[in-house]
């Protein structure tokens, strides 16, 4: 389960990628947000409460670089 999430994980990055290099913010911030989604999906499929806290806490930080602008 966790190869074939990965594996989906990093095909939308490269598509969401692709779409903000063309000018999408909002496919940028969508692009970060799957990136660290991909490097934590393992631990975070595993009962580890460090990975979900810090997810958390990323994604606030992307979102605060979001509406920063």
């Amino acid at each position: 389960m966790t190869l074939a999430l990965q594996v989906g994980l990093a095909i939308a990055y490269a598509l969401l990628a692709h779409a903000a290099s063309a000018g999408s913010v909002h496919a940028a911030l969508a692009a970060l947000l799957v990136l660290l989604a991909l490097v934590l999906a393992a631990p975070m499929l595993q009962p580890r409460a460090w990975a979900w806290a810090l997810a958390a806490l990323l994604a606030a930080g992307a979102w605060a670089l979001h509406r920063a602008g």
